[in-house]
C-alpha cells in the first residue's frame, strides 16, 4: 500500500527481500526506513526494531562509506575475477550493506574511503571510490 507517494510495507514475508533485488535489477538501490519516522532500518529487519511499525521503501543515493573490507585472491566464481573485495559499506542514509568492488592497481579500498554504488546491467550491487 501506498501513503504520501511512499510504499509501506505491511506483509512480514521475504517482500523486502523482493522489493531491494528488483530494485537492483532496475538500476535503483532501495532501503527501508521506518513508517513511524524512527529512521532507516537494517536490510535484515522485517519492523522497526524501535517501534515494531511497518517499513517504508527509499531510494537511496548510493554514497556511503566503507566499514569493513576484505580481498579475496581465490577465484570462487567464474564471474568474480581476482583480486576483488567484498566491502561492507554504511550508506549515508544510515543503513549497512555488503557489495564487492575490481581491485585496480593493487589498490583495495580502505576502511572510511568515500564510495559510490555501481549497479551492473544484471542487478550485481559493486562499488568504486567516489
Amino acid at each position: 500500500k501506498f501513503e504520501n507517494g511512499e510504499e509501506v510495507i505491511d506483509d512480514l514475508s521475504d517482500h523486502i527481500h523482493d522489493l531491494f533485488y528488483k530494485g537492483l535489477s532496475g538500476g535503483s538501490l532501495l532501503y527501508f526506513e521506518c513508517g513511524k519516522n524512527c529512521g532507516p532500518v537494517e536490510y535484515a529487519a522485517r519492523v522497526c526494531p524501535k517501534c515494531g511499525s511497518d517499513l517504508r521503501v527509499k531510494k537511496a543515493t548510493g554514497r556511503g562509506q566503507v566499514h569493513s573490507s576484505v580481498v579475496y585472491h581465490i577465484q570462487y566464481s567464474e564471474d568474480k575475477k581476482t583480486p576483488y573485495s567484498v566491502l561492507f559499506v554504511e550508506l549515508e542514509e544510515g543503513p549497512r550493506l555488503l557489495g564487492s568492488t575490481f581491485i585496480e592497481n593493487d589498490l583495495a579500498l580502505e576502511i572510511g574511503t568515500d564510495v559510490i554504488a555501481v549497479i551492473k546491467p544484471n542487478g550485481v550491487l559493486t562499488f568504486k571510490a567516489s
